[in-house]
Parts: structure tokens; sequence; C-alpha cells
């Protein structure tokens, strides 16, 4: 609904604690004694005799600090999300969780519109998930089969559902984003979606929704034109790939692990585990932990959910902590959750994790202000919608299963 793509499409045609411990390379790192591996589907895949992995980088950057430690802290919203999940509806929009202008940013156009845009996207995202949510219990197919009576009744839920909706609107709070047009630009949404006799009719108004102009200023200081050049595109793709973090010896992960016909073996399994757990190098960390998260029927997932936690709660950067990101809230949503339209998605603990990856972020851009990919991976990490329920392509459930198509057969890993 808000950000729409051109790949959109392409998803119907599928249908160990860590802290600031070195890591990475910028470049992929060769693994010389480990085994060669020919890219043939009838050769089968030896893993090394001993767990090769890549050597620890002394560069890695770490951005933990007061900041990160107090976003990491800010966790009282656990239990009221978990009731939520129990009861399965439930309106959150107005649980905000901004990002902070630190002071040296304010005299920085680029950082402070960047820190504007996340907090301009998290206030719609929230509206439109709860919004989502609304359309998702005022409305069921089977409501024609029902006597005028019954109608009525049904009605006056639908009403009263209706009315909480537009409650929990009315408690936003826009003061992280001060800039007046952005907050005309919000209120002006709430109030077409209020004054629309029903969220059917507020979903055909796709104006209500253009965001476009209010885009264009916040990203123009410092997003590049992302399709402008194919080569440069191809390159960051390629640099935003667990494949490129990883040993030589290593095959194609979605060909022989992850894609939607293969079937890696009990085998495959355990090594992947082992090299999650035993990586010291970072990228390569978490390279393992992506693969993990969609190795199927991996379990138990307690403990694999809690190990990615702590590596986004680290202030460790990688380019690879967008698809972690969004593995993660896959597989926790499949294990706290369901995949049902009608349940709670906790979206206040996936933001949770994104705005830390955010700040990660930020802080890297700070220090390498050349860098375009961790730009470009800012502005699709900020603009992926919430686990929706409904508008998504996938018509079976919520986009939890349209997140996993995206990751994992399609590959779209630089993407909204």
């Amino acid at each position: 609904m808000i950000m729409k793509t051109q790949h959109l499409l392409l998803t119907l045609l599928m249908l160990g604690g860590v802290g600031c411990a070195p890591t990475p390379q910028a470049e992929k790192q060769h693994e010389p004694t480990a085994t060669s591996f020919e890219n043939d589907k009838t050769t089968s895949f030896v893993w090394p005799d001993t767990l090769a992995t890549i050597p620890a980088d002394v560069s890695q950057e770490c951005y933990y600090d007061k900041t990160l430690a107090a976003y990491a802290a800010d966790t009282g919203f656990y239990a009221f999300e978990d009731s939520c999940i129990e009861n399965q509806y439930c309106f959150v929009a107005s649980h905000i969780q901004p990002l902070k202008l630190p002071d040296e940013w304010k005299s920085k156009k680029e950082l402070s519109d960047m820190v504007a845009f996340y907090n301009f996207m998290e206030i719609l995202h929230a509206i439109e998930t709860d919004y989502d949510a609304c359309e998702r219990y005022t409305y069921d197919a089977n409501d024609i089969n029902l006597t005028d009576e019954q109608l009525k009744a049904r009605e006056a839920e639908y009403a009263e559902t209706r009315k909480d909706f537009y409650a929990e609107l009315d408690c936003i709070s826009l003061k992280s984003i001060p800039e007046k047009g952005l907050q005309n630009r919000v209120k002006t949404l709430i109030r077409e979606i209020k004054e629309s006799e029903s969220s059917e009719e507020a979903e055909g108004e796709e104006n209500i929704w253009d965001i476009n102009s209010s885009l264009d200023k916040l990203t123009e200081s410092w997003l590049p034109d992302i399709f402008a050049d194919s080569l440069r595109y191809a390159s960051w793709d390629e640099k935003s790939s667990p494949q490129y973090y990883l040993p030589d010896w290593v095959p194609d992960v979605f060909d022989c692990f992850l894609g939607q016909y293969v079937k890696p073996t009990l085998d495959d399994k355990m090594e992947i585990v082992k090299r999650f757990n035993n990586s010291e190098n970072f990228n390569e960390k978490v390279a393992w932990g992506f693969i993990t998260l969609g190795v199927e029927r991996l379990a138990p997932c307690e403990g694999l959910l809690k190990m990615c936690e702590e590596i986004i709660a680290s202030g460790n950067y990688s380019p690879l902590l967008d698809i972690l990101w969004r593995a993660y809230r896959e597989k926790y949503n499949g294990t706290y959750s369901c995949p049902s339209t009608y349940c709670y998605s906790p979206n206040l603990r996936y933001n949770h994790f994104r705005r830390m990856v955010a700040y990660t972020t930020l802080r890297h851009i700070e220090a390498h202000p050349e860098d375009e990919l961790a730009r470009v991976q800012y502005y699709f990490m900020v603009a992926h919608t919430n686990i929706l329920r409904l508008h998504h392509p996938y018509p079976f459930g919520n986009s939890a299963a349209t997140e996993y198509m995206l990751l994992y057969w399609n590959q779209m890993l630089l993407y909204y």
C-alpha cells in the first residue's frame, strides 16, 4: 500500500553471545585450504573435514554506545504484545519507537533527513498495519449468507471495531517528526481514513496513501539514484548477498540449502548450525545466521532467534544486517504467532530490532559517508512494510510467507 515496487509481481509467479568482537572484511574472503566446489547439479557437495572459517577482522566496526544500549533495553511493550498474540485482535499504532536525533547530527542535513525519514515511515507503517487489521476484522465474505438481523448485529460489531481503530489513531504522537509538512501529511491521512464511510472505501482512495512528494524531500540529500546504473546496482546486489561473505568452498547457498525445491540433508543442517555458532568473523556469522533462519524445518528455534537478537543488538555493522532482520521476523512470526490473516504479528518487537539496525547503519554511514550501498540498504530497510494481514501478494495467509518467498525463493535481498 504505502511502498510499491516493480519487482512485487514476481512474488506471484513463485507462489552464543555476540559482543563488539573483531570481524569481516569489506571484500569476499578466500579459504585456500578448503575443498573446492564445482557448480554442477550432479556433483555431491562434501563439507570440509575441519571447521574451516574466515579469520576475525580486527577492523570490525562496533557502534555500541549509550543510545544503542537504551534502545536495546526499551522492551516494556513485550508483555503487552504477548497478550495481543494471544487475543489476535489488537491496535497498536500509537506505540511509537522513534529514532532520536543526536546533537552532533543536527547540523548535518543528510543524517538529519535520514532520521526524519525513519520516524516518518515508522508512523506510516503503524497506521497501515492497524488499517490492515481493521479491514481484517470488519469484513467477512460469509456475511452475504447472514439474515438481515444477523447482518445488522455484525455491522454493529464492525462499527465498534472501527471506533477502536480511530481512537488508536487519535493517540499517535507526532513529536518524532517536528517538521510541520510531515505532521500535516500524517494528519491528512488520518482525517481521510476517518471521514470515509468504511475501511473498504478508504482503500479505494489511493491518493490518501500517496507519499511520494514527502519521500522525495526526505531522501534527495542522501539517497543515490537506485536504478540509474544497472552495473552499479548489480554490484550493490552482490554485496547484499550472504554468498559474498562466505569462504570460497561454500556452494551456492540458494541452490543447495535455501531454494524452493532444495532438500538439505540433516548433515547439511548440522554443519550450517555449527558454522553459525563458531564463526568469529562477523560478516560470515551473519551470513550463516541468515542461512540457518531459512533452512526448512530447522528446530528448535528459540536459541537461534535469541542469537540473532544478540547480533542485531551488538552494535557491530554488517551489510547483511537488513536481511538478517527480515529473516528473523519471518522465523519469529512462524514460531510465536501463526500464518493466518487473523493472527497478530508482533511488529512492535520487530521494529524494536529494526531501530537498532537503523542506528548501527547510520553510525556506519557517519563514519563512511562514501558508502553508497549502506545508504541504499538504509532506504530499503526503513521502507519495508510491517508484517501485514491482507495487503500483500500471497493470498493464503499473512505477509510473513511473502517475506520468506522474497528472501529465499526469489532472492530479493536488496528490496523493499
